[in-house]
């Protein structure tokens, strides 16, 4: 979780990003909303790898669609330099210091958990995730495939996860955004109740 700090220090730095008004800022939102969707279509289908790789995926959108619209745009950004490409960077600022002030996730998932997740977020372990979850490895003579890592739990876990970032971050900027929230209470609700019962 990036703290005050951090985020301040972040920005004394440029983005080669930007959005540029409503209309952009709805589209980004679009597309972070079509990430949780398809990863609830993905993790319904028992594809876990995949629904929690784009789980992440949306979360790191969060992050960069937060970020472009108040820092500096400078399109010279050197990408040594751009916060907005790094995964571990966005894991980090995709969740915001209010994050742990709502109660439905840690209602559904316990507390601890939820210290975990936001652990994973600051340590690069979300970034060992998200390879996980995307790439098969070879482990001794068998190989290791992110179906045979991740369950239908911890897939949910992370959706959930996911949707509060997204709430906490990019909610209330637009009556767009409000609208969507809608979808993405549902969707959360969806979780929650398959979540309670295994």
């Amino acid at each position: 979780m990036a703290d005050f700090d951090e985020v301040k220090k972040l920005f004394e730095n440029t983005t080669k990003f930007r959005i540029r008004g409503s209309e952009e800022f709805n589209r980004a939102i679009d597309h972070v909303v079509g990430q949780l969707v398809d990863s609830f279509t993905l993790l319904e289908n028992g594809s876990y790898g995949s629904a929690v790789f784009l789980s992440i995926t949306a979360m790191e959108e969060t992050a960069k669609t937060t970020y472009a619209i108040s820092l500096p745009y400078d399109p010279e950004t050197k990408k040594k330099k751009e916060h907005l490409v790094n995964h571990t960077e966005k894991h980090n600022l995709a969740i915001s210091p209010v994050f742990q002030l709502g109660s439905r996730l840690p209602d559904t998932i316990g507390a601890e958990k939820v210290e975990e997740m936001i652990e994973w977020t600051h340590t690069k372990q979300l970034l060992e995730i998200r390879n996980k979850a995307v790439y098969w490895e070879p482990v001794e003579e068998n190989p290791t495939f992110p179906n045979d890592v991740f369950d239908k739990r911890f897939a949910q876990e992370l959706l959930m996860f996911a949707i509060e970032s997204f709430d906490d971050n990019l909610v209330g900027f637009s009556n767009y955004s409000i609208e969507l929230s809608d979808k993405t209470d549902d969707l959360f609700d969806k979780i929650r109740q398959s979540y309670i019962l295994n």
